[in-house]
């Protein structure tokens, strides 16, 4: 699938997956060498994220129920713990740099397509 910015109609990333189960989002990024630009993960009823053992620094942002963006976290280096955000149920990340120049808290991001 893709990870759309609905309010600005750019493509954050063009291989978009969602994490579905506890274990897919506890692995999330984890051990990973590189992360493509055109890569994101979305973790559902999620609010708070780390980078332990993710080796690259990522993006993440922050949605409530609706795809609204509340909080957009820049460049979390490997072994950090981002930020809880009371509302948020979705959590998108992607390599630093590829979400937070094109999201602001206000946008609507979604899914779109099939998930691979």
């Amino acid at each position: 699938m893709r990870l759309l910015n609905q309010t600005t109609g750019r493509v954050l990333a063009a291989r978009a997956t969602l994490a579905r189960s506890p274990w897919a989002q506890f692995v999330g990024w984890m051990g990973r060498r590189l992360i493509a630009s055109d890569e994101a993960l979305g973790l559902p009823r999620c609010g708070a994220v780390h980078t332990f053992f993710v080796r690259v620094p990522l993006d993440a942002a922050y949605c409530d129920a609706a795809g609204r963006v509340l909080h957009v976290a820049r460049d979390l280096r490997p072994f950090a713990i981002g930020p809880r955000i009371a509302g948020a149920s979705m959590v998108w990340e992607a390599r630093a740099g590829v979400l937070a120049p094109h999201v602001s808290p206000g946008d609507v991001l979604a899914g779109a397509g099939r998930t691979p």
